[in-house]
């Protein structure tokens, strides 16, 4: 059996009313909307009227079949969801706008250390003799996290400053 009350109950909620509200909207007092419930006594037009004022058609309140109950905004929170949506459609563009600077930014440094590798594999060569200065040449180039140190960029002036001392 269909539970109209329960059905008017939902559809209350998705539209944050009250029952005071709904009363008002449709002109019935609150002891007579609490009569019609407790005695499930529901007349046509109080249940068009009720489908009328919460936007929804009169056979989801009644039909066997279980309706989905979906709020309508109103005037006012219409245009709010509007404006918001404008607002993020905005900051989605300005932060795709970004992505796309990062990561020309990426692939430009990405080329540099690679040309940085060629170069230091030409200026090292690849002979036995040269390995271990190739393996410190490598080492240099990998980021602080792969090696797990911090890589001194000048280490022969501090050597220099400390001998003038």
């Amino acid at each position: 059996m269909v539970n109209v009350a329960e059905r008017i109950k939902k559809a209350l909620f998705a539209k944050s009313w009250t029952v005071k509200k709904l009363c008002g909207a449709i002109e019935v007092s609150e002891a007579g909307y609490k009569h019609m419930v407790e005695n499930n006594s529901w007349k046509l037009h109080n249940l068009s009227k009720i489908a009328e004022v919460l936007d929804m058609p009169l056979t989801a309140l009644v039909s066997e079949e279980e309706p989905e109950i979906v709020s309508r905004p109103s005037g006012e929170s219409e245009a709010y969801l509007q404006d918001h949506l404008k607002r993020l459609e905005e900051n989605f563009a300005r932060l795709s706008a970004q992505l796309e600077t990062k990561d020309r930014q990426i692939d430009g440094l990405q080329r540099t250390a690679d040309s940085l590798q060629r170069y230091v594999d030409t200026l090292l060569g690849s002979t036995p003799a040269n390995e271990k200065a190739d393996k410190k040449a490598k080492s240099f180039l990998k980021p602080a996290t792969e090696t797990g140190r911090v890589v001194e960029m000048y280490p022969a002036e501090k050597s220099e400053s400390k001998k003038s001392a």
